[in-house]
Parts: C-alpha cells; sequence; structure tokens
C-alpha cells in the first residue's frame, strides 16, 4: 500500500501533466505510434503513470515523457464560413513550426487563434476537436486535423450611434450614418471598427479637430447569439480656414487666390485642399507644391502655408516615328510653363518629316478672374509640304478665347486667318481665309501615358465670308471621338470614329489642309498617308467635302510591359456619299510601355481594294 502523499500524486498525476504541458513547453507528452488519434490518446504517458502507482520510491521527474520530436502539418476542416476560414487560416499561419509538434500546448493554440478568429464574424460557440495522425513511412511529419464546427452566428439586436456638436448637423455625418448596418445584420467586428474608424477620419478631414469618443463598446451575449453596438462621438466645434500663405512663389499671389475655391474663414474641409493641389499642379506653374497647415486651438482656425517650387522655365519633349507612307518623322516641343509673374506661357512645337515641316507656337495669357480655366491664346504657324499630289506653304495665325468648365469641356471662340499658295493635282491657287471659329474638346484618362481608361472628345465649327475679308465662303463643322476601356485588367479596348463636312461653292479655293483625306496611322491604317480621298479624272488626289472613319482596336497584355494588338479600321472620303467610297484596312501590332512611353509598332493591309501593299506604322505616344 502507497503512503498516503504517494496516493495523492498518483491521483493528481494526469493534472500535473496537463499542466506541465501548458506551462512548460519544453516538457511534452510523446505521441502514440497509431496512424490517427484523438487528444485522449496517450500510452506512454499513461504508462508513465501506471509506472509511478507502482513504484513506491520513484522520483517526481521520472514520470515526465521526454519532448516529442514529431512535427505535424495542420489541416483545417469544417468551418462554412468563406470569410472566417480565411481568417482562421492566417492566424494559425502565425504559429511558430516549432509549436505544430501535437502536443497540448500546440492544441491549446491552435484553438485559442481559430477562436480569436473565427470570432471577428460572430462565431462566439464553436467546438474544436482535433486528430492526429503520424507520419507515413518516409515522411518526416504528421497531420494534425483540426475540425471546427463554428456554431450559430451572433446577430446585431441593437445600434445605438449618436453624434453630437456641430458634426450632427453635417450632411456628410448624416451620409455616413446611412451605412451603419441593419438590425438582424451577422455581426462582424471589422465593420464596426471600420465604422469607427471612418468617423474618426472624417472628422478630421472636416475639421473637428476635438472630436472624441465619449463611449464605444461592442456588447456580445454569446449565449443568446446576440450583439450591441454602442457609439457616442463628440465633434465639438468644426475649425475654420484661417490666414492662407503662398512661400517661394514666382507667381503672382493675387493670380493664385483666384485659382482657390475657398477663402479665409470657410469651414474646414480637407477636399478643398485636395482639389487647390489638383489645380495648383495642372497649372504647369510649379515642380513640387506642399502644404503646411498649422491647427490654431484657441481660436478654432486652421492657416494653411502653401511651400511652392517653381517649374523649370524651359521644358523640352521629343517625338520620334515612322511609317512606309512618310517615313522617318521627328517633333520636338519646347514649353516656357511661366513666363512672368501673370502665368503667361508659350509653348512651341517643331515637326519634319520628308514631305512635311511645320514650325507652330501659342501664347498663352490666364485672367486674375480665374486663372486656370479662363485663358486667351495667340499662335501663329507656317508650313510646307509635298506629298502625294499636294504641294502648298501656308502661314496661318489665330487668337482664341477659352473657357475650361468643371464638367471637364473645354470652350473655344476666336478667329482663325491663314494664307495659302498652294497646287493640289492640277490646280494652283493663292488663297486668304479669315473665319472665326467655335470648338469644345474633352480628354479624360486613368494610367498615364497608356490609359486603361479614358476618352476624348472634340467638335469643331469654322465659318468664312467675303463679308469680313475672306477669299471664299464656306463653312466646315468637324469631329472625332476615340475611346479607351480596359477589362479584366489585360484586355483593353480602344474605338475611335470621326466625321466632317465641308460646304463651299469655291471647292478649287480651298487650300487642302481644310479638304478631307484618310489614310494613316491615325485613321485608316493599311492606306499610304492622306491617300483615300476623290480624284480628278488624271487620278491625282483633290481631296473631298465628306469625311468619316471608325476603327476598332483591342490589345492583349502578354507581360508587364509588353501587349499584342489587333485592329480593323473604315472609311470614306467622297463629294457625296456612296457606299463604294467605303475603305477597309486591318493589321496587328505589338505595344512596349517604355519609360518615356508607349512604343507602338503596327503591320496593315488593305482589304478589298485593289492595293494590297503592306504598311508599317512606328510611332511613340498616348492614343488620346
Amino acid at each position: 500500500m502507497l503512503p498516503p502523499f504517494l496516493t495523492k500524486i498518483k491521483n493528481l498525476s494526469p493534472f500535473i501533466l496537463l499542466g506541465t504541458a501548458l506551462c512548460y513547453p519544453s516538457v511534452l507528452y510523446a505521441q502514440s505510434k497509431t496512424s490517427a488519434t484523438t487528444v485522449s490518446s496517450n500510452a506512454k504517458a499513461l504508462d508513465a503513470t501506471r509506472q509511478a502507482s507502482d513504484d513506491t520510491t520513484f522520483q517526481a521527474d521520472d514520470f515526465i515523457p521526454a519532448p516529442p520530436q514529431t512535427l505535424y502539418t495542420l489541416k483545417l476542416v469544417g468551418i462554412k464560413n468563406s470569410d472566417a476560414r480565411k481568417n482562421a487560416e492566417i492566424y494559425v499561419s502565425m504559429i511558430p513550426t516549432e509549436e505544430m509538434d501535437g502536443s497540448l500546448r500546440n492544441f491549446y493554440l491552435v484553438r485559442t487563434a481559430i477562436q480569436k478568429a473565427i470570432s471577428v464574424y460572430g462565431y462566439f460557440n464553436s467546438t474544436i476537436k482535433f486528430d492526429v495522425v503520424a507520419p507515413e513511412e518516409g515522411e518526416k511529419k504528421g497531420t494534425l486535423i483540426v475540425t471546427v464546427n463554428q456554431g450559430p452566428a451572433t446577430d446585431i439586436a441593437g445600434i445605438n450611434v449618436n453624434v453630437t456638436g456641430q458634426a450632427h448637423d453635417d450632411e456628410a455625418f448624416e451620409k455616413l450614418l446611412t451605412q451603419v448596418p441593419a438590425i438582424g445584420t451577422q455581426l462582424n467586428q471589422q465593420t464596426y471598427d471600420n465604422f469607427k474608424e471612418d468617423l474618426r477620419q472624417l472628422g478630421i478631414e472636416r475639421g473637428y479637430f476635438d472630436a472624441d469618443f465619449t463611449s464605444s463598446q461592442l456588447d456580445v451575449k454569446p449565449s443568446t447569439q446576440q450583439a450591441w453596438w454602442n457609439l457616442d462621438y463628440d465633434s465639438g466645434t468644426r475649425y475654420k480656414f484661417g490666414r492662407f500663405t503662398f512661400e517661394n512663389s514666382q507667381i503672382r499671389q493675387d493670380y493664385l487666390r483666384h485659382i482657390m475655391h475657398m477663402k479665409d474663414g470657410d469651414p474646414y474641409n480637407m477636399e478643398d485642399l485636395a482639389a487647390l493641389n489638383s489645380d495648383l499642379s495642372s497649372s504647369g506653374w510649379f515642380k513640387v507644391i506642399l502644404f503646411q497647415p498649422k491647427i490654431n486651438k484657441e481660436d478654432k482656425t486652421v492657416n494653411v502655408n502653401v511651400l511652392l517650387y517653381p517649374q523649370k522655365k524651359n521644358v523640352f519633349k521629343v517625338g520620334i516615328g515612322y511609317s512606309t507612307d512618310v517615313g522617318a518623322r521627328f517633333q520636338l516641343g519646347w514649353n516656357k510653363p511661366w513666363v512672368d509673374s501673370k502665368g503667361q506661357s508659350l509653348r512651341s512645337n517643331f515637326y519634319i518629316s520628308k514631305p512635311k515641316l511645320a514650325i507652330e507656337a501659342a501664347y498663352r495669357m490666364p485672367l486674375l478672374k480665374n486663372p486656370l480655366n479662363y485663358y486667351y491664346e495667340a499662335a501663329y504657324g507656317i508650313e510646307r509640304e509635298k506629298q502625294n499630289d499636294t504641294t502648298t506653304n501656308a502661314t496661318s495665325a489665330s487668337f482664341m478665347r477659352y473657357w475650361n468648365r468643371e464638367t471637364g469641356w473645354q470652350n473655344g471662340l476666336g478667329v482663325r486667318v491663314r494664307y495659302d499658295s498652294f497646287t493640289q493635282a492640277n490646280q494652283s491657287h493663292k488663297t486668304l481665309l479669315i473665319y472665326p471659329t467655335v470648338s469644345a474638346t474633352r480628354t479624360r484618362f486613368r494610367g498615364g501615358l497608356f490609359p486603361y481608361w479614358g476618352d476624348t472628345q472634340r467638335i469643331s465649327i469654322g465659318v468664312g465670308s467675303k463679308a469680313w475679308g475672306s477669299q471664299v465662303n464656306f463653312y466646315k463643322i468637324e469631329a472625332s471621338t476615340i475611346w479607351i476601356r480596359t477589362y479584366f485588367k489585360k484586355h483593353r479596348f480602344i474605338s475611335r470614329a470621326g466625321a466632317g463636312y465641308l460646304k463651299t461653292s469655291d471647292f478649287d479655293r480651298i487650300p487642302p489642309a481644310l479638304r478631307f483625306f484618310l489614310g494613316g496611322d491615325r485613321t485608316l491604317r493599311g492606306y499610304k498617308y492622306k491617300t483615300v480621298a476623290p480624284r480628278d479624272s488624271e487620278g491625282k488626289l483633290v481631296g473631298g467635302s465628306i469625311m468619316g472613319y471608325a476603327g476598332l482596336e483591342y490589345d492583349y497584355q502578354l507581360f508587364p510591359k509588353w501587349w499584342t494588338a489587333v485592329f480593323a479600321d473604315t472609311g470614306f472620303v467622297s463629294d457625296k456619299f456612296k457606299h463604294s467610297d467605303l475603305r477597309y484596312g486591318t493589321g496587328f501590332g505589338l505595344r512596349w510601355i517604355s519609360p518615356v512611353g508607349p512604343v507602338k509598332f503596327d503591320i496593315a493591309t488593305p482589304v478589298h481594294s485593289d492595293h494590297h501593299n503592306v504598311q508599317f506604322y512606328l510611332s511613340l505616344g498616348t492614343e488620346l
């Protein structure tokens, strides 16, 4: 018969083992050699306990089993809610590999991780079962199968969200409160945390810098599967914009202030600062824009110092390209983003290819009333071209007024003057045209120089009359559009279309620049540049008074910076449309997104045409 103290040890030995396993990871029970067993299977531990009960001279350390040597791979099954399952997988993956040894401590860590992970989604009454599968012959790791019964979900039984202070009447907060989940919705602790953070962030964005949660509590009663939101948010007083200062600016401060959508004393709104940052950036005057707000607790104002670094005085842009019909072409742009303290600017462009030389310059003069959106522009250009059946020398000038609208549209109104000395086919003329013009354009894009989303629309109307000095009476309407949309990241579609109409009783004196021709990589691929147009009796091009074209392109991403393309174009130029005037072209190409912009290489050929020459196009720049 054992002494009394040994009898107590015998009776308490299973509990000693459990405590040892939980408190001392290095002292754990050894695994059974069976292929599959549950937590209760522990032959060696039982043998050690039984030996201790029969041995009256044993030491306490004699019956503690050696640390297990086998590691296990965890297999998680039974969680039906996909979000809860993913979260549980993340939590258990953070358990160190050396802890995955099938011990009681291992079970404790896994159980704790799973319960914590699925409670986020309202599961507080789960049951968890462990099964240990010993390693197969030749394998180093066994499998720990964890079967989880997630139990019933907890639903929201009540919501108490109160906003006090000046934010109580703020429309932005009223809109946010509509996003509170309905009673009966399954509890998601992340939704609660996100909503609480949204309240805090909205307060900062709208100038409630003294705001605080007087109470915030998510109450859960697992026994009844019920939860309650309790949030009390006191916004306090809304701060106002104080004094705005612009530091290190080369542009006059009165011009900068007329760009601002807000003024001193207006309620603080971070969106207004973001809009000002965007406007200052789009002006082209500055290279770096930094905001330095200073909060004044005493008078509840925010003074804003805008630190500006001027853009370089001279900016150059280079474009190169090649096509079978034109050959190599080179384009150089020279811009002066700012010339004086009023933000006036100069842009110029030089273009040369074998058939064409063009030089143009434009001087922009912003208006103080709204320097960014209202301005005058004076332009001058010269052009020489000898291509196909066209020889021309032209000088042009214009004076325009522009309005940039909040909708993204730019409207223009002004007058253009051009003098052309030209030969088209067998007819030569010298013509002076003076014509008022009105225009509307809009360009939107996302994704930089190779946009994944974007579109552009252009329409212009010009009217020439002998009443104001033009040598020819005419009017001309021209419109074009391009759309870019990308689906599932790799599938990019580009559609384009254009149309034009020229009305005059003296067509022969209209210079080639105002007549319609098609052909080339911007309109009708598969045909040489400006070779689709009506011809005279000798087969020479004379141009047309009616024009229309359309095209569709599909791009597929092969590699991060490489895309392949297939396309089809159609179009016509005539004096009176007939179906037989339609021309078709198709082809394929490659797109490379280089550090300086997209490089496009296309091969195209006419379809259903007597001309079967293959055309090659190489260009640098965006489609818009």
